[in-house]
């Protein structure tokens, strides 16, 4: 069976409409090289762009929706295990994501500057959440970590975000003053 990115939203219009974003079969790396092709121009007739990624990605590449500002949701395929640096930054309306309950790393700067970002569950599989990688994430006041979550948290990953305190102690970041 083919793969393919699943990409559901609205026109300009408001028109409902479903794309689906061909990749090679047997794919482990979404990278920005191989979606970055005549097929991902589609992806401009969006205003409201929400995406679902395949099972069988285990790294959601560096760059890869760099300032896509249509993109409002993203899904993560259980299979995922990484998202590297720059992944979504400076994709302003992304409002959801979910996860993969088998993500180990979030890259350097990889949601930098998704203002609309409101919260996010980080799974107990996460091992590292890399510098800058929610910086500037504006509207981002809740961040749900399982009990006992324990990973390596740089005191810059939720720079200038509105969180308490006591959230940023939960998720693990060390308060220097």
């Amino acid at each position: 069976m083919a793969m393919s990115i699943q990409c559901r939203g609205a026109d300009r219009k408001g028109i409902r409409i479903k794309y689906e974003l061909p990749i090679p079969d047997h794919t482990k790396e979404l990278s920005f090289e191989l979606v970055r092709n005549e097929n991902w121009q589609n992806l401009d007739a969006f205003v409201d762009l929400r995406i679902e990624i395949p099972e069988g990605i285990e790294v959601i590449g560096e760059t890869l929706f760099f300032a896509h500002e249509s993109l409002t949701e993203i899904k993560l395929p259980d299979s995922a295990e990484k998202i590297q640096g720059n992944a979504f930054s400076g994709c302003v309306n992304l409002r959801k994501v979910k996860l993969s309950p088998n993500l180990k790393v979030i890259g350097q700067e990889a949601f930098l500057g998704c203002e609309g970002l409101k919260e996010i569950c980080l799974p107990q599989s996460i091992i590292r959440i890399g510098p800058k990688a929610f910086k500037d994430c504006y509207s981002l006041k809740s961040v749900e970590v399982p009990k006992g979550f324990y990973a390596s948290v740089d005191t810059d990953s939720f720079e200038n975000c509105p969180l308490t305190k006591e959230q940023l102690q939960r998720i693990g970041v060390l308060i220097v003053r």
